[in-house]
């Protein structure tokens, strides 16, 4: 157990700095942030652990670097918290101090070592819905829509009709027999998708996942992404058109719409479990079921 602990006594600071990190982002950020930056902490604290003792810390001159490199993190990060908003401060905060970790522990070195968990908190650093949108535009412009909306209510509609609720599309309002519901811009799930297409990411940059089954994995995120949110779309619908208001707002701005988003994120565990198992998997030998008959020469 002391060989243990001793071999880890360097991951101490890295824990320190994550926390801090996590403090300042429970306080500025949302609760999405917040997930989405334990779920990256986690990673990254997975990828050090991992990491041979040798090949995380180089240990010339490491107590040298310690209050310089803490000292000017402090600096950057009173800097940025009252020049920045406060909202971006907190998303590039968790990269800032990965370097000034890497700057700690790796010295000159160069951060070959650490470029996944830099890419992994790289990913808080961007903002929302900027990582889906580019990727997201150029198959929307294949089928002449501009935005979400119109296949969020395409899908919707289809799925209410499906129900056994007769509903029509126009423009972007679904009609029903006593309501119409419009599809903005909030409800076309793009923030969802971005956030499962990001979780996606750190799966694949944490555990190891067939090269040929990445682009599945994320191709997989964001479809969950969107048709989990047409089934809320749709059960909105129902509620509008059925009258129930107060069951309506629960589903659409209270909490009821978070259980959809943990619905999304539960499915896409489920399937990345799977990916994972198969690529861990030891491949199956012919001869484990093979029967060898004895007393034959």
């Amino acid at each position: 157990m002391k060989q243990l602990l001793a071999n880890r006594k360097d991951l101490l600071l890295p824990g320190a700095l994550l926390l801090v990190a996590l403090a300042a982002i429970s306080i500025a950020g949302d609760s999405g942030d917040f997930a989405l930056t334990v779920l990256s902490f986690l990673a990254v604290m997975t990828i050090l652990v991992d990491m041979p003792v040798s090949q995380r810390t180089d240990a010339d001159g490491y107590k040298t670097r310690v209050p310089v490199a803490l000292i000017l993190a402090l600096l950057l990060a009173a800097a940025g918290y009252w020049l920045l908003d406060p909202v971006v401060f907190t998303r590039i905060l968790p990269l800032l101090l990965l370097l000034t970790l890497w700057f700690i522990q790796a010295g000159r070195g160069l951060p070959g070592r650490y470029w996944k968990p830099l890419l992994i908190l790289g990913l808080l650093a961007i903002p929302d819905r900027a990582l889906i949108t580019p990727l997201a535009y150029p198959v929307l412009q294949l089928f002449g829509w501009d935005a979400m909306t119109y296949p969020t209510a395409v899908v919707s509609t289809w799925l209410t009709s499906l129900s056994g609720l007769p509903a029509r599309l126009e423009g972007l309002d679904i009609i029903t027999r006593y309501a119409t519901v419009t599809i903005w811009e909030g409800c076309d799930a793009v923030r969802n998708m971005d956030f499962l297409l990001r979780l996606s990411i750190i799966l694949m940059l944490t555990v190891p996942v067939k090269p040929g089954r990445r682009v599945v994995t994320a191709m997989v995120a964001v479809l969950l992404g969107f048709f989990i949110n047409t089934l809320r779309i749709t059960l909105l619908v129902f509620l509008t058109d059925y009258g129930n208001m107060t069951a309506f707002d629960y589903w659409h701005e209270g909490d009821g719409s978070k259980i959809f988003n943990l619905l999304a994120i539960m499915l896409f565990a489920v399937f990345a479990y799977f990916q994972v198992e198969q690529t861990t998997s030891p491949p199956k030998l012919a001869g484990d079921s093979a029967q060898h008959p004895e007393g034959k020469q």
